[in-house]
């Protein structure tokens, strides 16, 4: 796709396809990529990395982070060996933001990344609209992190491009790395099902949409001018944490999410009365798909539950609030609930009005439209990407795998969990000052006897 007039045509071209097509819509498309032997290969968003397209800026960033702590310090020779020699198997990363006429789209870039030291705050604007990887690899010591733009993966699919870059990084160390499920190997076949929109194809017309929820509390704490983003990790061993959870007949997520609610209505109620504004204290709990509906797609496919406290109603017991949360989520996490909602966003993007709309106004309401309708309905988040099973022997060469959240300047504050390796990873990330939320959160964990060890970024 060279030049205003071909760009042009292969717009119009993806267009038609989209108003007349659900499913089967990437064979027509490689048909266009080959029409030209100088054409640049290229990939439809995603239904949710259409919404991260609209509105990644220095302000929404939209950059989480994996992070993998190894025994031994990294070799940047052969990690920058294992990086050229494992891109080439996910084509479908390796690709730069464009801007199209309708909508944004990803088009081939196989340029080598750089890799970098780290240097000041994690997850911080990639500028993807210049052209450049929407993501990046950082080392730091015995620690590797990549950091991607949420338009590119979530935690699911970035945790494999982890592990097939760590284990080829291993392996020339001279270590014997197994095969396993959550690896690619270089040089195999890519599947197509691999960089499918699952929302598309989970996408069903005929079931109701979800309701909208109203706007959530927001903490009012100001965002640091200097935009700091401040990183407390918490380290609990998981039998600690199972100890407690079973007394309550609670999964540790439904736990952590309790605790969160708990923390954030102490908060509410200290607050003085002019912050409090009667609006629900809401958690929103982002859900991998895959684990409901079929589909290996290493593209974004999560939603997001809701759990919350209604103020009016009064202080809630941290056993009313187990128990909301549990028969919340025990609720929610069905797949017939999911396809409401994936009714709801994929639905919005078939719109006939929205496919005719030009990027560039969408450009100037997407950002008011998910700061509305979106980051507004809930107070946090709590990220939990599932338990990292790895093989002995990758494990036994890995000390820690840890994701870190997206800074957020309406939330001002989110949470990530993770487990491995029998313990538990906290990441609670905030882009303000007060820190009332860790204080709170981990004071209620060990009161309830669960010891907790803290690391910070900060002094």
């Amino acid at each position: 796709m060279r030049g205003l007039i071909s760009e042009f045509l292969v717009q119009n071209q993806i267009i038609l396809q989209n108003q007349f097509s659900v499913t089967g819509y990437k064979s027509q498309q490689v048909e266009i990529v080959s029409n030209s032997k100088s054409a640049k290969e290229w990939y439809r968003l995603d239904n949710a990395a259409i919404i991260f397209s609209l509105i990644t800026s220095p302000s929404i960033p939209s950059v989480f982070r994996v992070s993998v702590t190894m025994q031994d310090r990294v070799h940047l020779g052969n990690i920058t060996k294992a990086l050229h020699s494992i891109l080439p198997r996910f084509p479908y990363f390796r690709v730069s933001l464009k801007k199209g006429i309708f909508w944004y789209y990803l088009e081939e870039n196989l340029e080598l990344p750089e890799i970098s030291a780290e240097a000041g705050d994690p997850c911080q604007y990639i500028p993807v609209y210049t052209g450049c990887l929407p993501f990046r690899l950082i080392i730091y010591y015995n620690r590797i992190m990549i950091e991607f733009n949420h338009a590119l993966t979530d935690g699911a699919g970035s945790t494999i491009f982890m592990n097939s870059l760590v284990s080829e990084y291993l392996e020339l160390q001279g270590k014997s790395i197994e095969e396993f499920d959550g690896r690619f190997l270089p040089d195999t076949p890519v599947d197509f099902e691999e960089y499918e929109d699952a929302f598309k194809r989970h996408y069903n017309p005929e079931v109701p949409k979800i309701p909208t929820y109203s706007s959530a509390f927001q903490l009012p704490f100001p965002p640091n001018t200097e935009g700091k983003y401040y990183i407390t990790t918490a380290i609990i061993n998981v039998d600690d944490l199972k100890q407690v959870t079973h007394t309550h007949n609670l999964t540790i997520t439904e736990f952590l999410v309790s605790i969160y609610l708990y923390t954030l209505q102490e908060i509410y109620y200290q607050l003085p009365s002019k912050y409090q504004d009667s609006k629900p204290i809401r958690v929103s709990i982002p859900v991998n798909l895959r684990n409901l509906l079929p589909s290996r797609t290493l593209r974004n496919f999560s939603l997001h539950v809701m759990v919350g406290l209604d103020p009016r109603m009064g202080v809630y017991s941290l056993e009313e609030i187990f128990h909301k949360v549990h028969h919340s989520m025990q609720s929610e996490l069905t797949e017939k609930f999911i396809l409401t909602q994936i009714k709801r966003n994929v639905g919005g993007e078939m719109n006939p009005m929205m496919r005719i709309t030009p990027r560039i106004l969408k450009d100037i309401f997407g950002t008011f439209v998910y700061q509305r309708y979106g980051e507004r309905q809930f107070t946090g988040s709590l990220t939990n990407p599932g338990l990292i099973n790895l093989p002995d022997s990758l494990s036994q060469e890995i000390d820690r795998y840890e994701f870190y959240p997206s800074p957020n300047r309406i939330r001002k504050v989110s949470i990530a969990m993770s487990g491995y390796n029998g313990k538990i990873y906290l990441n609670v990330g905030r882009v303000c000052d007060e820190n009332y939320v860790e204080r709170i959160f981990f004071t209620k964990l060990t009161e309830m006897g669960i010891p907790v060890r803290i690391e910070t970024n900060y002094s």
